[in-house]
């Protein structure tokens, strides 16, 4: 994952920088060479439900009862400017 969001983030000198959507992976260690501190997404709270809306083509707003919305925060150390 490093060489992908590397270049993309890498010279970034924000503060915060997040992750953010349905799909995004829920792996804070993923990104523990990056300087992502955000990740939001979705988790599935109804296994049975979910993939039978994907499969009749549903979207991230019919999957809503199936899933559960939320955001990790990935700890970084205080950076000395």
């Amino acid at each position: 994952m490093v060489g992908y969001f590397g270049p993309l983030v890498g010279p970034l000198r924000a503060r915060e920088v997040a992750i953010l959507g349905p799909s995004t992976p829920m792996l804070p260690d993923l990104f523990a060479k990056c300087p992502v501190t955000l990740l939001s997404g979705v988790a599935v709270i109804d296994p049975e439900r979910a993939p039978r809306i994907v499969s009749e083509s549903g979207g991230t707003r019919q999957l809503g009862p199936a899933v559960r919305k939320l955001s990790v925060p990935i700890p970084r150390p205080s950076r000395q400017d």
